[in-house]
C-alpha cells in the first residue's frame, strides 16, 4: 500500500472541481484506472504526473506532495463526508441539500 493519504488528497480536490476520474484522466492524459489507482493508495503519480495532476485541479503540487499537516484532519473529515454523501440514495441526499439550503 501506498500514500493513502495523498490519494485521498487528489480525490478530495477532483471532487472539489466537480471531476470524475474520468475526466481527470482526460485532462492529464492518463486512464481513469491510473486515477484510481493513486485514490486508493495502490499507487503514486511520478513528480511530472502530480505536476499534471496539480494544474488540472487548480492547486499548488505542494498540496498534494507535503506530508500531511494538522488541516488535513480537516480534509480528511470533509473527504469522508463527501464519500458517504456519495453512496447515499436520492431521498436521503435531498435531505442533506434541505438541511443545508443547497
Amino acid at each position: 500500500m501506498k500514500n493513502t493519504k495523498r490519494g485521498q488528497l487528489i480525490a478530495y480536490y477532483r471532487r472539489l472541481n466537480g471531476l470524475t476520474q474520468q475526466d481527470l484522466a482526460e485532462k492529464i492524459g492518463l486512464t481513469a484506472k491510473a486515477v484510481s489507482a493513486w485514490e486508493t493508495g495502490r499507487n503514486e503519480p511520478n513528480m511530472g504526473q502530480a505536476y499534471d495532476i496539480a494544474n488540472a485541479l487548480g492547486v499548488d503540487v505542494t498540496m498534494l506532495m507535503l506530508p500531511p499537516s494538522e488541516d488535513d484532519k480537516k480534509k480528511e473529515e470533509t473527504i469522508q463526508l463527501l464519500a458517504a454523501y456519495e453512496k447515499a440514495d436520492d431521498v436521503t441526499k435531498e435531505m442533506v441539500r434541505r438541511i443545508l439550503k443547497i
